[in-house]
């Protein structure tokens, strides 16, 4: 079986400490700290990945695809099988750095400047091994390497290549570095022939960057937003629901472009999915979409996880609705049920912590049509 992958020929994605891998999903990176175009494809992590693929191994730092697949979804490496004209840059993942205005409940120091600062302000506390290990490797990093400008040259000389171009983060909004390199591309006539896409958290409006984006070949805007009003606040910290909800609105009726809303399932918002569905059918913006992706690392914010009762609540609430994003957390439900003692404790140490630290309650975001902080509770009085 040969389960060969277009990403390792034609994706390269930078993560926020500088290293590259073929795609943004995958667990691995190849080892060297900045970018080296010439080296990454024939680097030992990249042969040996593509070797194991090519021979029908499924490599395990590519557990998202297979997970997906054995859904009967369709995967990135599958997506990936349509492309024409692959080269090393045709699909081009930048993530600036981890400078972020957000403290998201299932993100992570490599990912938050502000969720490092939360921690080191705070590094007595029991925080999980996870949580910690994110955080002594990214004090450990220099995350100034994006500003060399030896990066920004290699992907000028190579920007004919550039089929698409996306920017994560971190909070892309809020690094400069975005914004020049996007006007290097509209000045320059290579956006003529890229699509970009632009991940954000939708707090920041930011009107040259969206301007700019307009004039490239495509654009999309995916938003990140796991759920409405409270549980939305609570996940998102610090910011404001009415705030999100207006600047989607100002997006909406001043830019020309379409949204993706990202909705990362998490147990916090297990039992939010419907209300979100409603509120983007209320006020979707022709060419939208939203799409669920569950979150599987750490380990204690995969709803896999949960306890078995917590789980049959949930496929209880999920059965009601014939909904496409249901219907696919429910496959993901019954794809494994991996419950492990020890990730339920540690996602009760991970919120107690979080809401001590930030004046926050998951009581607070109860609801009588799910009553999911009364089973945490529950749960957490009988252990």
């Amino acid at each position: 079986m040969n389960l060969s992958c277009k990403w390792l020929d034609g994706g390269y994605t930078v993560d926020t400490e500088g290293r590259v891998k073929p795609c943004c999903i995958i667990k691995g990176r190849s080892q060297h700290p900045l970018w080296s175009a010439g080296d990454h494809q024939q680097s030992k992590f990249w042969k040996q990945l593509r070797s194991n693929l090519d021979s029908g191994i499924k490599d395990v730092m590519c557990q998202r695809c297979w997970t997906t697949e054995d859904m009967g979804e369709e995967s990135m490496r599958q997506r990936a099988s349509t492309w024409e004209d692959v080269t090393p840059w045709r699909y081009l993942d930048l993530k600036l750095g981890n400078l972020c205005n957000l403290q998201c409940r299932m993100c992570h120091a490599s990912s938050s400047s502000q969720i490092t600062k939360e921690i080191k302000n705070n590094i007595n506390e029991n925080w999980p091994d996870i949580t910690r290990q994110y955080y002594e490797r990214t004090i450990r990093q220099d995350l100034t390497w994006f500003t060399n400008p030896k990066f920004y040259d290699q992907i000028k000389e190579n920007a004919d290549q550039v089929q698409v171009l996306k920017f994560t983060g971190g909070e892309p909004t809020l690094i400069s570095h975005v914004d020049e390199l996007m006007q290097w591309f509209v000045d320059s006539g290579h956006a003529d022939h890229t699509k970009i896409t632009i991940t954000t958290n939708g707090t920041n409006i930011k009107h040259q960057l969206f301007e700019n984006m307009q004039k490239f070949k495509k654009c999309t805007l995916n938003v990140s937003c796991d759920g409405v009003g409270k549980v939305y606040e609570y996940i998102r910290y610090p910011h404001k629901w009415k705030q999100f909800e207006k600047n989607m609105e100002y997006i909406k009726t001043h830019f020309d472009i379409p949204i993706t809303y990202a909705f990362a399932l998490i147990p916090y918002n297990l039992f939010d999915i419907i209300n979100f569905n409603e509120w983007f059918e209320t006020n979707k913006k022709e060419g939208s979409t939203w799409s669920l992706t569950p979150v599987t690392r750490p380990e204690f914010m995969d709803v896999r996880n949960l306890p078995e009762d917590m789980i049959q609540r949930a496929i209880e609430y999920l059965s009601k609705y014939d909904n496409k994003q249901c219907k696919l957390v429910l496959k993901f439900l019954f794809l494994q049920n991996k419950f492990k003692q020890g990730t339920i404790k540690e996602l009760i140490n991970h919120t107690n912590i979080l809401d001590r630290l930030r004046n926050q309650s998951i009581v607070d975001i109860d609801d009588d049509s799910y009553r999911w902080p009364r089973i945490f509770k529950q749960y957490e009085m009988r252990n």
